[in-house]
């Protein structure tokens, strides 16, 4: 009898513990509802083309420029034109007119890097060697850390950013992918003039029909 008593008296105390922990469990399993694990880091297919605007916030919302980035890993090789308009390179000598308003190339191979722009009016820098500069591996995007997944420019795009800058909430370098197909779709640098920011537009995976462009002139 002073069993039975004993083990009615302590029903009560199961039945806590045991909604408790019913309790906590659905607790867990709505915060890992709401957490989702981040995305993986976006990784370059080995060959692609993909056409950008260029945009310095410094120069004004009016301010757009043409470029392309030709893509080929499988013989280390990428080059990068801007069209009517060149990144500024050798500092601030001029804004957006005058010496800067060419078209130019940036070549780079596995050995070197090449700043290309015969239109170029100072002489050395027409076709200059700028350095031991490969083009980035597929998995470049390595080295990010995801951000946030956002709405931004038709796309629900993941962010990325690069750390190691003294406010990592305020990053030198962001890029942004499709969320779903991993297309490019921005990216938000530091360059000679200031913040710029290229916008992906027209992107297409595949070898690059003219090989020719990978020549220096």
């Amino acid at each position: 009898m002073r069993r039975l008593i004993f083990a009615a008296a302590r029903m009560p105390s199961l039945f806590t513990a045991f909604s408790i922990a019913c309790a906590l469990l659905a607790l867990s399993s709505t915060s890992s509802a709401q957490t989702p694990e981040p995305p993986k880091f976006p990784i370059w297919p080995e060959q692609f083309t993909v056409e950008f605007d260029v945009k310095v916030p410094a120069y004004g919302p009016s301010f757009i420029k043409k470029g392309a980035l030709f893509y080929d890993y499988s013989i280390q090789t990428a080059r990068a034109d801007y069209y009517d308009w060149c990144i500024p390179l050798f500092g601030k000598r001029r804004s957006a007119e005058g010496l800067y308003n060419v078209t130019c190339s940036f070549l780079m191979t596995a050995k070197a890097a090449y700043f290309i722009a015969p239109d170029f009016e100072v002489q050395q820098d027409k076709c200059c060697l700028f350095g031991q500069i490969p083009p980035p591996t597929p998995d470049w995007l390595k080295n990010t850390q995801f951000n946030k997944t956002e709405w931004l420019r038709g796309h629900y795009a993941d962010k990325w950013y690069f750390p190691g800058t003294d406010n990592p909430e305020d990053p030198y370098y962001i890029y942004w992918d499709d969320h779903y197909s991993n297309d490019p779709v921005r990216f938000y640098g530091l360059a000679s003039i200031g913040v710029t920011i290229l916008d992906y537009t027209k992107y297409s995976v595949g070898p690059i029909k003219d090989k020719s462009i990978f020549k220096l002139p």
